[in-house]
């Protein structure tokens, strides 16, 4: 349950920052200058939403490379088997309860690898427009 904990947590801290960094624009040289561009504060809280993003992946990569065992004899796709296989090769099936950090951050830096392999085992694997 830790990693749904873990989650909604990041989802909800995304809802946060998805608040426009422009409207808190706050006049500043006693009221010369109007405008003070938040542009920075804008891209900070972008790339803060995108790091949680890629986390809430990986917790959901996961979790269903654990549900895809547990339904054994039941096989997935070939995309998602694919993506299985990438993610057992460094994070082991979970047999009994432990701390979910350093898998969730070890599926976080294979994700260029697993979207390469379940593109590659689906036939995505081409340039856009080509077949």
């Amino acid at each position: 349950m830790i990693a749904q904990v873990t989650a909604a947590a990041l989802a909800a801290e995304t809802k946060l920052l998805a608040h426009p960094a422009c409207v808190d624009t706050i006049p500043s040289s006693a009221g010369r200058e109007d405008h003070v561009s938040m542009g920075m504060t804008a891209a900070l809280k972008a790339r803060t939403a995108v790091e949680n993003a890629c986390s809430g992946l990986a917790i959901e990569l996961l979790v269903a490379a654990q549900a895809l065992d547990l339904r054994r004899p039941l096989r997935a796709g070939v995309g998602a088997a694919a993506a299985h296989e990438v993610i057992r090769k460094q994070v082991a099936y979970m047999e009994e309860d432990r701390e979910l950090h350093r898998d969730i951050a070890a599926v976080r830096e294979m994700l260029p690898e697993i979207e390469a392999a379940a593109r590659a085992a689906a036939g995505l694997d081409q340039a856009p427009g080509s077949g």
